[in-house]
């Protein structure tokens, strides 16, 4: 058994948007309570106990965006055992927006599709590791924590996919 927390954490740098005149362009990743992405845990919930080996049911998604010409890619998305993304330990979940082939529990990218709930399925991504924790002395917390570099792309050539362990990403930008 370990504990999975969960903690949103929000950068201090605001970036502006390149593909409007004004604006920003935001990403968050939240965890699904379940395989059907309709209900999330929040950072005010207590952690939870999960044994190793149960689904992580991860999002990353724009907020407040409705431009149906964006997609959301994920570069690479990984796990560290600390709050710091440049953690020494660090695991790789998605390396180029695939798996990391160097697992035996692969990541599973989940496809995205429109529904009532979610009109611009461009703007989310989607994916389920099992949960893991990394070999240290043993604390009060075992908590890990996951990081992912996004990218956002604007137009009908913005195409990520992964074959046979080939990872293929290509961008058009205006």
């Amino acid at each position: 058994m370990t504990q999975m927390g969960i903690e949103v954490q929000r950068e201090k740098l605001d970036y502006p948007s390149t593909l409007k005149s004004k604006g920003i362009l935001r990403t968050e990743m939240r965890f699904a309570k379940d395989s059907s992405y309709r209900t999330f845990y929040s950072s005010h919930d207590p952690s939870i106990a999960t044994e190793l080996g149960q689904p992580v049911y991860v999002e990353v998604f724009i907020l407040k965006n409705e431009d149906k010409d964006l997609v959301l890619l994920l570069e690479d998305c990984w796990a560290t055992p600390t709050r710091d993304p440049h953690d020494s330990q660090r695991w790789d979940l998605l390396v180029k927006g695939c798996p990391f082939m160097g697992d035996s529990h692969k990541t599973v990218v989940l496809p995205v599709v429109a529904s009532k709930e979610l009109t611009y399925p461009n703007l989310h991504k989607r994916f389920v590791v099992k949960l893991f924790s990394f070999v240290k002395p043993q604390t009060s917390e075992n908590l890990v924590y996951f990081h992912c570099d996004t990218e956002i792309c604007k137009g009908p050539g913005c195409l990520q996919s992964c074959h046979k362990g080939r990872h293929k990403l290509r961008r058009h930008q205006d």
